[in-house]
């Protein structure tokens, strides 16, 4: 009995040790399925109507102006895990912005990028599947993630637009980070 209380502290002070909870995720980093099916509403929107307000209503974290909007661009992002200025888990949305004659300003989703770590390099690779299923990407180009550092797809996703996706896997001290940096745009 004495034994197996000193193996669960052991077990507990090893996964704090590695700043992971019990089932993987790093502090700061949101449940991943909550980010695929967010990806998946995402990838049945229409690009060309999503405009800041409606990403903010339908994404699982909270999404905040970023420092580079302009004129001509706009972006939100969401800060969950950031390290020493390295971005961990966090998302990134770039929004086109288009002068009408009329004074409006309409916003069109160009582009997204997800950065998501994990303690663990089969753990960085099953989320990136996840996510990439949530894109659209085919099984096919699913198998492949994760076999080498970058993959690059791209596939017709409506009948008007192509989709584009880039996954990049790095390890820096303990973690590894999947970079999806994931685009449509119009035929």
């Amino acid at each position: 009995m004495r034994m197996r209380s000193l193996l669960i502290t052991i077990f507990a002070f090893t996964l704090a040790a590695n700043g992971q909870s019990g089932d993987s995720r790093l502090e700061g980093c949101p449940d991943p399925t909550a980010i695929a099916a967010a990806l998946a509403k995402l990838r049945n929107s229409r690009w060309q109507e999503l405009t800041t307000a409606r990403l903010q209503a339908m994404w699982p974290t909270e999404l905040l102006g970023a420092s580079c909007d302009s004129s001509t661009e706009r972006s939100l992002e969401s800060k969950g895990r950031i390290i020493g200025g390295h971005y961990e888990c966090s998302e990134i949305f770039l929004f086109d912005v288009k002068r009408g004659t009329d004074r409006t300003a309409p916003e069109q989703l160009t582009n997204l990028v997800v950065h998501y770590s994990t303690a663990r390099r089969q753990n960085a690779t099953a989320t990136a599947k996840i996510f990439a299923r949530a894109l659209g990407a085919s099984e096919s180009d699913v198998r492949h993630l994760g076999k080498e550092s970058q993959n690059d797809f791209h596939w017709e996703s409506a009948k008007d637009e192509l989709s584009h996706l880039v996954v990049e896997f790095s390890h820096e001290r303990t973690v590894w980070t999947i970079t999806l940096n994931f685009s449509r745009f119009r035929k």
